[in-house]
């Protein structure tokens, strides 16, 4: 869950201390560097694409979740979901997809 508190407190203290020394300034340029990375990665979901997909392979009650960090190999799109499966039965899961592939459903 986003806590801007935390995050505003992190980098004030980082900005505190960014003008003593180049150490610190660079301590700080790298934590910039890997919040916009990983606000980038979540934003590589695709959830009309993975509905579409999941809808196909028969699964109904479906409910996207977030970017699934470590679901899918080299995979661009990673997108966490929970469906029921045509059995009945509650699944959850990551719908992987490439930008020139087709996608795949991984549990």
């Amino acid at each position: 869950m986003w806590n801007g508190t935390r995050f505003a407190v992190w980098l004030k203290t980082e900005t505190v201390h960014a003008g003593s020394t180049g150490k610190e300034a660079k301590g700080y340029k790298m934590k910039w560097i890997i919040f916009v990375v990983a606000v980038l990665m979540v934003a590589c979901t695709s959830s009309q694409r993975s509905d579409e997909v999941l809808k196909k392979s028969g699964f109904h009650d479906i409910q996207i979740g977030g970017y699934g960090w470590f679901a899918c190999g080299e995979d661009l799109f990673k997108t966490k979901f929970t469906a029921t499966n045509v059995n009945g039965e509650k699944v959850e899961g990551t719908v992987c997809c490439g930008i020139l592939k087709s996608c795949t459903v991984r549990f």
